[in-house]
C-alpha cells in the first residue's frame, strides 16, 4: 500500500473508477431528546457511477480551497482517501475538520482508514489545532471506527456543519 498526498494532478476523471463505496447499514445512531440512541435500520449506502465521476471534481475543488488530501494506492489504484480542511474554528479556534474519509470496500479492515486518519491528525497538529472535528455518518459501524480511534462526542457542535448534515454524529479527537 502506498500512502501519499493527493495532488491536483492526481484528480483525473477516472481516479475513482475502481473505488467501491458500499456499506450495508443495519444500525444507526439517532439523537432523540438530546441523547444518542442506537436504532435498527436497514439500508445500503453506495456510490453509483455518477457519484464516482463527481469525486475527482470534488477533490480538485477541495484542494483549490486549501484542503489537504491524502490517498492510499494499491497496485496504482486509489483505494482510500481522506481530506482535511485548513480552517481553524470553534470558540477558541481549537478545531480542524476532517472533511472526508472513505476506504474502498475491499480494503476495509486493513488499517487503511486508520493510516489516513493518522495523516490528517498529524497535519491538524501542524496547523495548530487542538482537536480534530468529525461529522460522522450515523451508521454504528462508522461510529465504532471513530470511537476505536479515540473520538468522542464533540464538546462544541458546529452549527453550520450540523445544519448541513443534521443526521450526523459530531465527534472530536483531542490531538
Amino acid at each position: 500500500m502506498d500512502y501519499r498526498p493527493i495532488t491536483f494532478k492526481d484528480c483525473r476523471p477516472k481516479l475513482f473508477r475502481h473505488f467501491s463505496r458500499y456499506q450495508e447499514v443495519t444500525r444507526v445512531w439517532r439523537c432523540v431528546d438530546g441523547q444518542w440512541v442506537l436504532r435498527e435500520e436497514n439500508f445500503v449506502q453506495q456510490w453509483d457511477q455518477k457519484q464516482l465521476r463527481r469525486e475527482p471534481k470534488k477533490l480538485r475543488r477541495q484542494i483549490r480551497q486549501g484542503c489537504f488530501a491524502y490517498g492510499a494506492w494499491q497496485d496504482g489504484r486509489l483505494v482510500g482517501r481522506a481530506c482535511l480542511s485548513p480552517r481553524l474554528f470553534g470558540s477558541q479556534g481549537q478545531y480542524v475538520q476532517l472533511k472526508d474519509l472513505h476506504v474502498s470496500t475491499e480494503c476495509r479492515g486493513q488499517s487503511v482508514g486508520r493510516r489516513l486518519f493518522a495523516q490528517c491528525c498529524e497535519k491538524a497538529r501542524e496547523l495548530g489545532a487542538k482537536k480534530l472535528y468529525v461529522s460522522s455518518f450515523p451508521a454504528d459501524a462508522t461510529y465504532q471506527f471513530y470511537a476505536a480511534l479515540g473520538c468522542v462526542d464533540a464538546e462544541e457542535v458546529d452549527p453550520e456543519l450540523a445544519k448541513k448534515e443534521p443526521l450526523d454524529r459530531h465527534l472530536e479527537l483531542l490531538l
